[in-house]
């Protein structure tokens, strides 16, 4: 919930020792279905079914980690495919490049609107703020506006409990 990416890898019991297909919870005290258990709070969560799958999911989970709104995801690998040589293709690694920037100057004139429209307007600030670099700036804005703030968990310590602008 706090826009963090992560990748978590699990490991599993053997494929053959599953029991997924037996209709059971769990075949031994081991196991447990990790990966439906972690669905709801993660952005998605994959159990790997053979070795060669392993470079795909793990590629496309990382980046689907840090796209969009950021979060964890998660790999669960069998010990049997642990177990396995993984076959990696050789590759071109290239950097993305940046996607363009918005027309921030159409964005504040809309926000400036709405805020005065606003009669008891308040910002909820995530820990997005700090992962784009821009504390300073935002804290010189909200001084700017006067509008009080609540902050998230991972951003509790931007302002001072006694700051005028903490709700």
């Amino acid at each position: 919930t706090d826009s963090t990416p992560m990748l978590f890898i699990s490991g599993q019991v053997k494929t053959s020792d599953s029991s997924a297909d037996l209709g059971l919870r769990q075949l031994g005290f081991q196991e447990i279905p990790i990966t439906e258990v972690v669905k709801p709070i993660t952005k998605k969560a994959v159990l790997i079914e053979g070795a060669n799958d392993f470079v795909t999911v793990f590629e496309n989970l990382l980046e689907l980690s840090k796209s969009d709104r950021p979060g964890p995801v998660w790999i669960d690998i069998p010990l049997d495919i642990q177990n396995q040589i993984c076959h990696i293709p050789e590759k071109q690694w290239h950097r993305q490049t940046d996607p363009p920037p918005p027309n921030l100057a159409s964005e504040v004139t809309d926000l400036i609107s709405v805020l005065t429209e606003s009669e008891r307007p308040l910002f909820l600030l995530g820990n997005g703020i700090r992962l784009s670099g821009t504390l300073d700036s935002v804290e010189k804005s909200l001084r700017l506006v006067g509008i009080p703030t609540l902050l998230t968990w991972k951003m509790i310590d931007f302002f001072d409990e006694e700051d005028s602008l903490n709700a």
